[in-house]
């Protein structure tokens, strides 16, 4: 190989995924060997800067670790009482409506039932009470002689 490794082909190798012709030349070039040395060294780094803060802040955690938890479940408690306490108007106004509600219908359905009483106790609607004095709903005719049962 005449050319050096692309930083593709130098990711590759450190993935395990190259040739056979660019791990020669890796191993027979000091400007390509370098290079895989010098990201080898700072991905060491890194990974050990990440180990420590891991470390760090898992110390940290364990020991803020108790009270952080009574802290979460105190806060939950009060939004839970704060929910309860903000929807406790909202649930009487929401019965209070329901009551006037049923209270207007049951006002409604009285009215309309003396409506049907009336008009049913009313005996003759207004257009038929001229044929009302021709016939006696009592079975009595006019001449008296004859009962009629309706």
């Amino acid at each position: 190989m005449r050319q050096h490794l692309s930083s593709q082909q130098i990711l590759d190798w450190m993935n395990g995924e190259c040739s056979l012709e660019a791990s020669r030349h890796l191993h027979e070039c000091e400007k390509c060997s370098a290079e895989v040395e010098k990201l080898t060294s700072a991905l060491g780094m890194f990974r050990g800067a990440v180990r420590d803060t891991a470390e760090q802040l898992g110390e940290r955690q364990r020991v803020f670790e108790m009270p952080r938890r009574s802290f979460s479940l105190r806060w939950v408690a009060a939004a839970a009482a704060l929910l309860l306490l903000a929807g406790l108007p909202i649930y009487r106004v929401k019965v209070e409506q329901e009551r006037q509600l049923a209270a207007q219908i049951a006002r409604e359905d009285a009215e309309l039932m003396s409506q049907v009483e009336a008009e049913l106790s009313a005996g003759v609607a207004g257009p038929m009470k001229p044929l009302q004095k021709m016939v006696s709903w009592t079975g009595e005719s006019k001449s008296g002689s004859e009962t009629r049962q309706f």
